[in-house]
């Protein structure tokens, strides 16, 4: 689905205000779930440290499956925001 400059400009403001408060309401559901999980810096830390300070391979391998598991989301939200 192409949307031009021209179908752009003729939406109303009805259809902006919408707009704005659908992406609001998506924003603020994203971030207050990602506001009870670690940042992604914090588990990639977490895991190089068990990696190789603790030498812990489960502990690290479960710290780097919630990055991938993490990044994968964003992938999937940031493929239906565009």
């Amino acid at each position: 689905m192409t949307i031009t400059l021209r179908k752009l400009a003729s939406l109303t403001p009805m259809h902006s205000n919408s707009f704005r408060l659908a992406a609001a309401c998506l924003f603020l559901a994203t971030s207050v779930a990602r506001a009870e999980e670690p940042p992604l810096r914090d588990l990639l830390r977490d895991g190089l440290y068990a990696e190789e300070v603790t030498r812990d391979s489960d502990a690290a391998a479960k710290h780097y499956e919630k990055v991938l598991a993490r990044h994968a989301e964003q992938r999937a939200f940031a493929a239906s925001a565009l």
